[in-house]
């Protein structure tokens, strides 16, 4: 199959918005920009199109899916028994990052909802996913349109290295404004919970409409038959391995276990190797206090005397942590994908507090990693 690129990062083409959408509409599969991330699109009516979405991702069947919609006057088609305080969130959020998980109506097929009586719904923002959906005049079950376990597409490249042949048409979008999937909000019981932490927070939601809800914390989330994405498998995963280095409100002991536990980790790693490599590539997607503080050329003539005769290549990426860890959620994604295409063999990632945003950073960064130090 040949993949074909529509190009709506300046301007939309209504021409090609009307092939996409007939695409949709016929049963095929089209990747379009949200603000979160890049979905994979099907009609959600169709099962046979919904279907082909876990074939091409390889995403397990239990594995539920969101379905976009335009507009709230549509949300009555697909949900039933909507409580008032789901109205008044999505009054103030939708379009946004936020999917509410409600009870589905009987036009959603089992498929989408993995058997189970509830749906993820979502409103996106983005202008193109928007009129994707109105001018396909369907709901769009969409999850990232990756290959299922990798990161999260924020660019149309993303899309094609992972899908290019196996789907008809990718929308080039431009990159995603939030770079992290959507706050998911289940309503299926008394008290409303979030399941995966997003860019809307407990906080946010309480400041805007009065409304409290059950913060994320992954002890409380019970995995065996997942309501919503992200919950039960391993997700987010770069072909390199992810380090992550744990808060300390110390920096000198904190990169005083950067390094020791750069070189314990490494030592363990290539003694395991059947064939011992002679070069090692690392990655660094750090904070921007600790950028300024680490002495990366010390850190690397240590490495190197500790673990002899390997070659160690590095780069590193920082983020701004002054404020929150928003710019470290926008870019973790772009960068596992970046350090991949220049073949990184590890990442060390520096952890964020779990407040707010950190803490959709770090359920991230947590489900990619291999190592904690």
């Amino acid at each position: 199959m040949k993949t074909r690129i529509l190009k709506f990062a300046s301007q939309i083409d209504e021409e090609e918005l009307i092939y996409a959408a007939n695409l949709i509409r016929k049963g095929e599969l089209v990747a379009f920009p949200t603000e979160t991330v890049y979905g994979l699109g099907a009609n959600a009516f169709n099962e046979q199109a919904v279907a082909n979405i876990f074939k091409v991702k390889g995403r397990p069947q239990d594995n539920p899916l969101i379905a976009h919609l335009s507009n709230l006057q549509e949300l009555e088609k697909i949900a039933i028994d909507i409580p008032d305080t789901a109205y008044s969130i999505l009054q103030v959020f939708a379009p946004g990052p936020l999917t509410v998980i409600l009870k589905k109506s009987k036009l959603i097929p089992d498929i989408v909802s993995a058997g189970l009586n509830t749906v993820g719904i979502r409103f996106p923002s983005n202008m193109v996913a928007r009129r994707l959906i109105e001018t396909s005049e369907v709901p769009i079950v969409a999850p990232s349109a990756n290959l299922s376990g990798k990161p999260s597409p924020t660019k149309a490249w993303h899309v094609y290295e992972d899908l290019e042949g196996k789907i008809p048409c990718i929308i080039d979008g431009g990159p995603c404004q939030y770079g992290l999937e959507s706050t998911i909000l289940d309503f299926s019981n008394p008290i409303p919970e979030i399941l995966r932490p997003g860019f809307i927070s407990a906080e946010d939601i309480f400041r805007k409409t009065g409304i409290e809800v059950i913060n994320y914390h992954k002890s409380n989330i019970k995995i065996e038959k997942p309501k919503a994405p992200g919950q039960k498998y391993k997700h987010y995963s770069p072909k390199a391995k992810v380090i992550i280095l744990d808060e300390n409100g110390n920096i000198e002991k904190r990169l005083h276990h950067l390094q020791d536990g750069l070189i314990k980790i490494l030592k363990e790693e290539i003694f395991k190797e059947k064939d011992k490599k002679d070069s090692i590539k690392l990655a660094f997607f750090i904070s921007s206090d600790i950028a300024q503080k680490i002495n990366s050329e010390k850190i690397l003539t240590d490495l190197e005397e500790n673990i002899k005769e390997i070659n160690i290549d590095y780069k590193i990426i920082t983020y701004n942590n002054t404020d929150d860890a928003t710019d470290a959620a926008n870019h973790l994604f772009d960068c596992f994908r970046e350090f991949d295409q220049q073949n990184f063999d590890y990442i060390l990632c520096t952890a964020e507090p779990l407040i707010e945003k950190g803490l959709a950073y770090m359920n991230r960064l947590e489900k990619a990693a291999s190592f904690r130090i």
